[in-house]
């Protein structure tokens, strides 16, 4: 299992950002210089708040996610939050990885149709 142990969120070393629906999220100190061109907000998805934004690329919308932003994440790869903070888009915290990787630390398992057929009732 992965161990990391993260700093405590100072004023020093890192920094609230406004979201909507009253959540804040965490982000290192040099971050929001290339932050700030966004106007975030809080979303819910899978239980848990993510910061998003929303953009305009070639003339259609796009939600981009502020860790997967930091994290500098390409398009099929997943960005885990190592203490399970979504909210914490420190860089010390987010973790770029595969999916296959990703649902191997969650020991996800997908419920295929060839499962289906194996089980007995």
């Amino acid at each position: 299992m992965l161990q990391v142990k993260l700093q405590k969120p100072t004023p020093e070393n890192s920094c609230l950002i406004e979201l909507s629906q009253g959540k804040f999220a965490i982000v290192d100190r040099p971050e929001p210089a290339r932050l700030r061109y966004f106007r975030w907000r809080a979303i819910r998805c899978n239980f848990r708040w993510y910061a998003v934004a929303t953009i305009i690329q070639a003339g259609r919308r796009t939600t981009v996610a502020m860790h997967r932003l930091i994290a500098d994440t390409f398009q099929n790869e997943v960005c885990h939050h190592l203490n399970k903070n979504s909210l914490d888009n420190r860089l010390g915290n987010l973790m770029n990885m595969t999916n296959r990787q990703h649902a191997q630390l969650h020991k996800i398992r997908r419920w295929t149709r060839k499962n289906q057929r194996n089980t007995t009732i």
